[in-house]
């Protein structure tokens, strides 16, 4: 019976054109600390009686939320295969490699794969879309990941930023994360 109520309380205020109650989403760490902000914060002013409910996840996390039902709308980064989702692209991202100003690749205006490849890496969470351009990248270097000098993997884009920057190790982030 609540269920139901609830349900013609939506297609009320739908029907008289107010939007309101709860929108859960789920996006990925990139997504969510970079590009969210400033859309939450407009879309609230617009839907002030709609109360968004955000989980922060990985991309193959926030997929398998949106496929149980869990989540109404998922914002990721990195490919969506599984054809029952609907995608909508809402920005353009560029990957790119980043090192401390002590690492000597800063030096170069170019590097080579093996020159990548020598430094100690430190690798965004298994699942993210990140991770998996870093993984189709190497795959078409033809270079087996066995063979990449793994220091650290981080689920958080501002700490594998952060760690980066102390001269642990290289990585591949978001241009979103690295020029903030």
């Amino acid at each position: 019976i609540l269920i139901q109520y609830k349900n013609m309380e939506n297609d009320l205020y739908a029907i008289v054109h107010k939007i309101r109650g709860p929108l859960n989403i789920g996006a990925s760490a990139t997504p969510a600390k970079y590009l969210l902000p400033q859309v939450f914060y407009d879309f609230s002013k617009k839907y002030h009686e709609v109360q968004v409910n955000l989980s922060v996840s990985n991309t193959e996390k926030i997929i398998d939320e949106l496929l149980r039902g869990e989540i109404d709308i998922g914002i990721v980064e990195g490919s969506v295969k599984d054809t029952r989702i609907v995608l909508d692209k809402i920005a353009e991202d560029e990957i790119v490699l980043i090192a401390s100003d002590q690492n000597p690749l800063t030096k170069k205006s170019q590097v080579t794969t093996q020159e990548i490849i020598s430094q100690p890496f430190i690798m965004p969470e298994a699942g993210s879309g990140t991770r998996e351009f870093i993984n189709e990248f190497f795959s078409m270097a033809k270079i087996d990941m066995g063979k990449i000098n793994i220091l650290m993997t981080l689920g958080d884009p501002e700490l594998l930023v952060q760690m980066v920057q102390s001269g642990l190790g290289i990585s591949f982030v978001s241009k979103w994360s690295a020029f903030k």
